[in-house]
């Protein structure tokens, strides 16, 4: 299984590493939005905090999340409200629903996204990847549960179980041909709006990451030919 906070974290370095003065924007497809419990006890970096953690910490400068379930964008905005210490933090998240999403709307707030992007300063970017975004005859309900990566999001003295384990954290998700075209489009409105895509150096670009394959809850290897899709459409 691939650890969403060693993937995001270890790509994002090296990106700074390639280019210190890159500020980069990741586009985010993930059910979750993983910025819960920013403010731990022991300053912890983990799956459900990855990305605040890497806002904070400075490796990531924007972050546009898209898929979430609306019940996950509901508990980030709440969780942001109470729990939050850096509001600033917060100006440089944007989150949208597959609801937001739905209705050919999800061409305009991409654009709009990426403007905001350019505004804020951001002069490269990169797309993220999270398995769980795909619909569930790819990952089903169970390969979430009992994957490891996924289920062991535990803090203590916590009695809710996360939006990774129960169904109304799951939104319809998107067919690898859809993330196809949302890739295409990230790609034309970044030229457009003069943002590499990825960050290179030499003969090294890094584009992004793909998280939480998990071969061992993988029936007949589909996840794993989508992340093989996936991986093609960022290169491409």
């Amino acid at each position: 299984a691939t650890s969403k906070r060693a993937v995001c974290k270890r790509a994002l370095k090296t990106a700074k590493k390639l280019d210190p003065n890159a500020k980069i924007g990741i586009i985010v497809f993930d059910e979750h939005v993983d910025i819960y419990g920013t403010k731990n006890e022991n300053n912890i970096i983990g799956k459900e905090n990855v990305f605040g953690k890497l806002l904070i910490e400075g490796y990531a400068d924007y972050i546009v999340f898209l898929q979430a379930s609306e019940p996950a964008k509901q508990w980030a905005q709440y969780s942001v409200d109470q729990n939050f210490t850096r509001y600033d933090i917060f100006k440089r998240m944007e989150i949208y629903s597959d609801k937001d999403l739905s209705n050919g709307e999800w061409q305009s707030v991409l654009s709009r996204s990426i403007r905001n992007m350019r505004e804020a300063g951001i002069t490269n970017m990169m797309v993220s990847v999270d398995m769980d975004v795909l619909p569930t005859k790819y990952i089903g309900f169970e390969y979430s549960i009992l994957a490891p990566a996924i289920s062991s999001i535990r803090f203590e003295n916590r009695s809710q179980p996360s939006f990774a384990e129960v169904e109304e954290g799951f939104s319809k998700g998107l067919e690898p041909s859809d993330i196809k075209n949302y890739i295409r489009h990230i790609k034309y409105q970044a030229a457009v709006n003069d943002i590499k895509f990825g960050v290179s150096n030499g003969n090294t670009t890094i584009l992004g990451d793909i998280q939480e394959l998990l071969p061992k809850q993988d029936l007949n290897n589909e996840t794993t030919k989508a992340a093989a899709q996936i991986a093609a459409f960022l290169a491409g």
